[in-house]
């Protein structure tokens, strides 16, 4: 049997997922906003924040090897008119 759960144990290709975000109103209609997200791959996972397009010919980065991790972040101004 593959995936999921098996006998109260979990697959060992999986992932954790941290993600924060924070938004920081300047006024009425201006803020600053910001995000950070870590991805951390078990086993053969090969998953990562951001994604990457799956027919590309270009090598692979480290994330997409399994086992290691991936980040991201960003930060704004957001203005409504």
């Amino acid at each position: 049997m593959s995936g999921g759960t098996t006998a109260g144990t979990t697959d060992a290709d999986d992932a954790n997922l941290l993600g924060l975000g924070y938004v920081y109103n300047l006024s009425k209609r201006t803020a600053l906003y910001g995000n950070y997200a870590r991805l951390a791959n078990k086993g053969a996972s090969r998953l990562a924040v951001g994604g990457y397009p799956s027919n590309s010919s270009t090598t692979l980065p480290a994330a997409f090897l399994g086992g290691q991790t991936s980040s991201g972040a960003e930060v704004g101004l957001r203005h409504s008119f």
